[in-house]
């Protein structure tokens, strides 16, 4: 076995070998989205320019063919609930048959995580947005910024003493399914995204972000820079009345949801036709009075206008977070996917 590292954007040849790994795992898998390729590299792009992160994607070979691979995030905001510095690994693969591999692969992404100062790591997890392994609901679209991986990761990474930490699960909504109705709150209202004042958005996303979810653990919070560049990149495929932002009557930001076109499905040779809500939440003052409704109940109406949508995969929930749970039910959501984030200690 060898593993060969990839240090530069530019190292082409090595960055093919990363990619190929998951083509082989993949290649008799019709769920799978190649799509997905896109975002380790965009990743490893954004933390390589980033001074207190550390990022090291890595390939493992036998007789020259990759045969599994990991990206090693290290990035200095990230902590565990005790506030000591915590590691991540992400966008794992590895071919059946070459168990052994995988694990020699992981315990050197361990060591080198380590070296750089984590005391636990989370897996798979690539930030706040992407990460959890999937352990049911295989058959599933693959949505965009969702993981999708075999059935046999789990037990690997299990022998390798990754516990589960946390549960979260999908929910979606179907044009057959879906109950559409109107609501109104004197103390809130509700409006679209308006890429016209694009600086003010931003601002406004950035300020949300960080109030809904401070103090969550294993949340990383973005500087604004990194928050601008993230909604700049979202603007070419972004459907503005598909993000709604719950306000008080005088204006001022208490809420977010965030929904995608799921562009997985261009890869796949397919018409757009489903979407994914990527982020949903409301600042502490605001939680269970009412904006996650009353923001969902404005984007039902968006997507049932556009008759194109025949499906919707609701965020990544919590098993625990039962007002989220309490909310899709009114809108006839079904379950969906469950995914777990694996925890070791080092």
């Amino acid at each position: 076995m060898e593993i060969l590292k990839i240090r530069s954007i530019d190292d082409e040849k090595n960055i093919a070998l990363f990619r190929l790994v998951s083509s082989q795992v993949y290649k008799d898998d019709p769920v799978w989205s190649p799509a997905s390729e896109k975002i380790w590299f965009q990743r490893f792009q954004q933390l390589n320019q980033e001074p207190d992160a550390f990022v090291l994607p890595i390939i493992a070979t036998e007789k020259g063919i990759p045969v599994a691979r990991c990206m090693i995030q290290r990035d200095s905001e990230a902590l565990d609930e005790n506030g000591k510095p915590q590691g991540a690994i992400s966008f794992f693969e590895f071919l059946q048959g070459f168990q052994d591999i995988a694990k020699e692969l992981l315990a050197y992404a361990e060591e080198i995580l380590r070296q750089n100062d984590a005391q636990s790591i989370l897996m798979p997890k690539s930030n706040n947005f992407l990460g959890g392994l999937l352990v049911s609901g295989f058959e599933l679209p693959h949505f965009i910024y969702t993981n999708h991986n075999p059935d046999y990761y789990f037990n690997l990474l299990k022998d390798c003493g990754y516990l589960p930490k946390t549960r979260m699960i999908t929910y979606y909504f179907t044009r057959e399914t879906t109950k559409n109705f109107s609501l109104k709150m004197p103390h809130l209202k509700t409006r679209e995204f308006d890429r016209k004042n694009l600086d003010r958005e931003i601002d406004i996303f950035h300020f949300l972000q960080k109030k809904i979810f401070e103090g969550r653990s294993g949340y990383v919070m973005r500087s604004f820079q990194q928050d601008s560049e993230l909604i700049n990149s979202f603007l070419p495929f972004l459907e503005d009345d598909f993000v709604i932002i719950a306000e008080t009557p005088q204006g001022d930001p208490v809420g977010l949801l965030v929904c995608m076109p799921d562009i997985y499905q261009l890869s796949r040779g397919e018409e757009i036709n489903q979407a994914r809500i990527i982020s949903i939440g409301a600042i502490p003052k605001y939680t269970n009075k009412g904006a996650g409704v009353l923001m969902g109940a404005h984007l039902m109406r968006n997507l049932l206008k556009n008759t194109e949508y025949m499906r919707v995969e609701g965020s990544l929930v919590l098993s625990h977070n039962k007002p989220v749970h309490n909310l899709v039910k009114r809108f006839g959501a079904q379950p969906g996917k469950e995914y777990w984030i694996l925890e070791k200690k080092l």
